[in-house]
């Protein structure tokens, strides 16, 4: 999508974006100065998350006054599942805690009016960003914080409005399709239990102790921004992983509340420094204990090899069609290989057909009429060599039957189940 910005193209009207614009603008200019070099996309998560946990130091130490408690809280942050198993690869996570926590810190230096533009700049990233920023009104309102409550908000709306207005006059229509409709028409995902299952497994250890904070705290400024993304949470149809993030920073301004109150408690203790540190030191290697299960089921899990790009390139320059398929696939491939992507549908997520965005019977006959070569995500199982199957989301069962024949399917990790890549050629003979 970045690619497409700096060709001229805009989004919501020359190709399909589900989202609020500010990303792929935002990626766009890092596309300017580090150019096609993809690796190096995937270091941005590195730096932002750096900057995030040195703003929450920043953060922690103006509120604590003690270095220890803003250091051993910013480590926490970096070491958490949470933040470490969506680092791999770079998402509006990473921009949007970044945003966050510089609007926090803005805050505590009485520059309201920037904090709000830095919060409407994360919520021009991904919506979910929203319950949280109106928790954080709601608290300046409640503590009668009238003259800081006012200049947030001013700040943010006028950044809505300025980065927002072009798009709303030239494609309003699109934008309430792809944003707001699709949004909460999205069919059930992943069942949430799983999610928070995963969640509660990985990181009990952050949680018990920054939950634990949160309610000790004196004033719990914290809490309100937290309990309004659970509810958000609760309540939204299609809530992945991911989305968990926004909590990170949140957890561990809490765990650092944690931190103080145990401090306190012990200030009688000649033995307060040994206790302490080795709680904080026990707590660590537990958030280390995670780290194997990371680097053996996670880390290894990319969306194709390296070796699997090389080899679709090479067969989508062979067959010099136009490429279409799963939007982790597809998009990278005709990036790599210098391919026209189809109708350029860079995101075919199967929710965009669920909730009726994209039309999966129109889509599919015009491939078939323009003729694609259709790449598709499969399970490495022996049935797989028979059964031609991965594509049911975004392309027509009925009309891929007619028309698609298979041309090969590409081994891919031996770590991760799903990761073959099937081709196949799709046109109308």
């Amino acid at each position: 999508m970045a690619n497409r910005i700096l060709a001229g193209q805009r989004p919501y009207q020359d190709f399909l974006l589900a989202d609020p614009p500010l990303l792929v603008y935002l990626l766009a200019g890092v596309k300017l100065i580090i150019g096609d070099k993809i690796i190096l996309f995937q270091t941005l998560p590195i730096f932002l998350e750096a900057a995030t946990a040195w703003f929450l130091f920043l953060i922690i130490k103006n509120q604590t006054k003690k270095t220890w408690i803003a250091a051993w809280s910013a480590i926490f942050y970096l070491s958490s599942f949470l933040i470490l198993s969506t680092s791999d690869f770079i998402t509006g996570l990473h921009f949007i805690n970044f945003f966050i926590t510089s609007a926090l810190l803005l805050h505590l230096k009485q520059k309201d009016f920037l904090s709000g533009l830095l919060w409407a700049t994360a919520i021009l990233i991904k919506l979910y960003v929203v319950p949280g920023f109106a928790a954080w009104l709601l608290f300046l309102f409640f503590k009668k914080k009238y003259p800081q409550l006012k200049k947030c908000f001013v700040g943010a709306l006028l950044t809505g409005l300025i980065i927002m207005l072009p798009f709303l006059l030239l494609n309003f229509k699109e934008l309430i399709d792809y944003i707001l409709l699709h949004q909460l028409n999205r069919p059930p995902g992943i069942p949430k239990t799983r999610i928070w299952l995963l969640f509660l497994k990985k990181d009990w250890a952050w949680l018990f102790t920054a939950g634990a904070g949160l309610y000790l705290a004196r004033h719990r400024v914290w809490l309100y921004p937290i309990l309004a993304w659970l509810g958000f949470y609760l309540i939204f149809t299609d809530l992945y992983y991911l989305y968990l993030g926004v909590l990170a920073p949140w957890l561990a301004l809490g765990f650092a509340e944690f931190l103080q109150w145990l401090s306190k408690k012990l200030d009688k203790n000649n033995n307060k420094t040994q206790i302490i540190t080795s709680f904080v030191f026990l707590l660590l290697l537990m958030n280390l204990t995670h780290w194997p299960d990371y680097w053996n089921n996670f880390h290894s899990q990319h969306i194709i090899t390296q070796e699997q790009l090389k080899e679709l390139s090479i067969i989508s320059q062979e067959h010099q069609l136009p490429i279409y398929g799963n939007h982790e696939i597809a998009p990278l491939v005709a990036l790599h290989s210098n391919q026209t992507l189809f109708g350029n549908h860079i995101d075919t997520n199967g929710q965009l057909f669920g909730s009726g965005v994209l039309d999966k019977e129109k889509i599919s006959q015009q491939a078939v009429e323009t003729g694609i070569l259709l790449l598709t995500n499969v399970a490495d199982i022996p049935q797989n060599k028979k059964i031609d199957s991965g594509h049911e989301a975004y392309f027509s069962a009925e009309i891929f039957q007619q028309y698609c024949q298979r041309h090969t399917i590409i081994h891919g990790s031996d770590n991760k189940l799903t990761d073959d890549v099937a081709v196949y050629e799709c046109k109308i003979r």
